[in-house]
């Protein structure tokens, strides 16, 4: 007796269609949305990356050719942290501090850099923290971009 009354209860919604598409766009719907999220996410990453090594290669330019925004004389080129971290800026990235900006002159044999016939080059590093807006939906979508541009000295 309990047998059929649940078969006629649950028989009702084997032929009722009614909220059946509500319920394959639920199904469907949030891979779609996770799979939007991470393509933003995972743009939004290269972007700061791309905007990272830009500004360390105008930074390491900048230095090397003693520019007046980076550097107050040829020796003394204090104002490149700065520099860098302004730049990065006003491409829309914030975050970068001078802390996180590594300036070396050096004239021996870099393997970041790798500048055959160079005598001497600027290496600028920069270290950034992202944190990703969407990382407690996907993995790996935080972390340090660590980007390294170089630039030879002309003219030393």
């Amino acid at each position: 007796m309990n047998q059929d009354r649940v078969r006629r209860y649950f028989g009702r919604f084997s032929h009722d269609r009614r909220g059946s598409t509500a319920v394959e766009f639920a199904i469907v719907g949030s891979a779609f949305f996770l799979m939007l999220l991470g393509i933003i996410g995972f743009g939004l990453r290269l972007f700061t990356q791309q905007v990272m090594q830009a500004t360390a290669l105008q930074t390491a330019r900048c230095v090397a050719i003693g520019a007046s925004d980076c550097c107050a004389s040829a020796s003394d080129c204090s104002l490149a942290p700065a520099y860098a971290v302004s730049t990065a800026q006003s491409f829309g990235v914030v975050g970068l501090t001078t802390s996180g900006v590594s300036i070396v002159k050096t004239t021996t044999d870099s393997i970041a850099c790798g500048l055959p016939g160079s005598n001497s080059f600027v290496e600028v590093m920069l270290t950034l923290s992202f944190t990703s807006p969407i990382a407690g939906f996907l993995p790996n979508q935080s972390g340090s971009i660590v980007v390294v541009s170089c630039y030879p000295v002309t003219g030393s």
